[in-house]
């Protein structure tokens, strides 16, 4: 347990809450404050290991004393897909008003510090391929890290996403997506049940 007012870099913990994962196991988060007057939801590993040490605030002062140097922010123009991709990256592992927190940092997953760093991130993963390509996790239980990440078109990372979801099912192991054929329901419709903490069997129910 990490005491209230324990202090991880601009970090101040005021308050804890328990959230349960997808899989049913139970996680224990810190609500933090920043101060610079925003909030951060952290787990004790990302403050203790300094992973998460600011709401976010720090990136962004410097991201922008970078704007002139690396030119991919769109301060004069169009911002860069690459640019997009990271910063949408940070926002959903590190804002907790984000729309898509919940399913990131709200679970436990980080994005490294190295990649805090835009042109960290932009030397690490290169510029993506075409259009069509988007950045994926290949191990869904870590986070956004050099060795952990690709870029991958969208319609292989729904395929991925589909896959990589393993069940056990009447004495059966298989893909989540072949579970949920053989109860007679959509795979999304017991994707959503899961994220809402239904158990698996309740989830696999028509």
């Amino acid at each position: 347990m990490i005491e209230n007012g324990s202090r991880f870099g601009r970090l101040t913990v005021v308050g804890s809450e328990i959230r349960a994962h997808e899989n049913g196991s139970k996680r224990r988060f810190y609500v933090c404050r920043c101060e610079c007057g925003g909030s951060a939801f952290a787990a004790a590993s990302s403050l203790r290991t300094g992973n998460t040490t600011t709401c976010g605030c720090l990136q962004k002062e410097k991201a922008a004393a970078r704007l002139l140097r690396h030119g991919e922010s769109g301060a004069a123009g169009k911002r860069t897909a690459e640019y997009a991709i990271w910063a949408g990256m940070l926002s959903r592992c590190r804002n907790p008003q984000g729309k898509q927190f919940a399913d990131y940092g709200g679970r436990g997953i980080t994005v490294c510090e190295r990649w805090s760093d835009f042109s960290n991130f932009l030397a690490d993963m290169g510029r993506r391929p075409s259009q069509n390509h988007t950045i994926e996790r290949q191990n869904n239980d870590k986070g956004y890290e050099p060795d952990n990440c690709a870029w991958v078109t969208k319609a292989a990372q729904a395929r991925n996403k589909r896959s990589n979801v393993i069940v056990e099912y009447r004495g059966e192991t298989m893909a989540l997506a072949a579970a949920a054929e053989q109860a007679g329901i959509k795979a999304n419709t017991v994707t959503v049940r899961l994220r809402r903490g239904w158990t698996l069997e309740r989830a696999l129910t028509p």
